[in-house]
């Protein structure tokens, strides 16, 4: 569960959940005892559509003989699918109805439960790539046929503060291991979309990658001032 929950992350919690220690990849492990719950709404809003695909990944680790379920919850929080969780969970969701604003709910009916990673993204992506940029989006640039993509722009890889500059190599690798941070405008990058998935993306279109890096210094509206690395720390 990525850091900085409250403000960042829009998850809420309900029950017994106890925040363990910080994970080297960011976030924490959470524990859930029953009866416990972990929702979340989405950024702004999680439109489902009843008949789609939603391609769901949980890392938990329930105790032995413990009732823990991943639903997803229309309008007016009624399940409108579900899964079980026995431990490190991939599964497809199929809403059976449609959903302006619907919400993701891991609870915990008995036992307990650590969990550390969910995800929830739509099974149709660009050209059906695996962990894939949003289709109508991707196509829409893909038909501009640019000659070049640019990512992942300025705001974002010099950050707020130089331990919040944009590091690619946090962006690599399977997604529940990279790094995940705050960009400068509050809320979370679970860095599920970095440098490979560019890459990917360029590659498919036919485009050049221009891929940007920070300069060595943060932004200048950092608390404190611009401020810059020395060159034995730039890696």
């Amino acid at each position: 569960v990525p850091r900085d929950s409250a403000t960042s992350t829009f998850w809420t919690t309900d029950g017994t959940v106890e925040v363990g220690a910080a994970r080297a990849s960011g976030g924490h492990r959470v524990r859930l005892i029953a009866p416990a719950t972990l929702e979340n709404a989405g950024f702004v809003a999680l439109p489902l559509t009843a008949g789609a695909t939603y391609a769901l990944a949980v890392r938990a680790t329930p105790s032995p003989g413990a009732d823990v379920r991943v639903a997803l919850l229309d309008d007016v929080g009624e399940v409108v699918a579900e899964t079980p969780v026995t431990g490190d969970t991939d599964a497809v969701l199929v809403p059976r109805r449609d959903a302006a604003h619907g919400r993701v709910r891991l609870h915990v009916a008995s036992g307990s439960c650590e969990v550390w990673w969910v995800s929830l993204i739509p099974t149709a992506t660009f050209r059906g790539e695996a962990n894939g940029l949003r289709d109508d989006l991707a196509r829409t640039i893909a038909d501009l046929r640019p000659r070049f993509v640019r990512f992942p722009g300025g705001c974002v890889a010099h950050g707020f503060g130089l331990d919040n500059l944009y590091r690619w190599k946090h962006t690599v690798g399977p997604v529940e291991d990279r790094v995940g941070d705050r960009n400068i405008w509050g809320y979370l990058q679970s860095m599920g979309l970095g440098f490979f998935e560019y890459f990917r993306f360029c590659e498919q279109i036919g485009a050049e990658p221009l891929p940007v890096v920070a300069a060595g210094v943060c932004c200048q509206n950092s608390p404190g001032g611009q401020a810059g690395f020395t060159d034995s720390e730039m890696d």
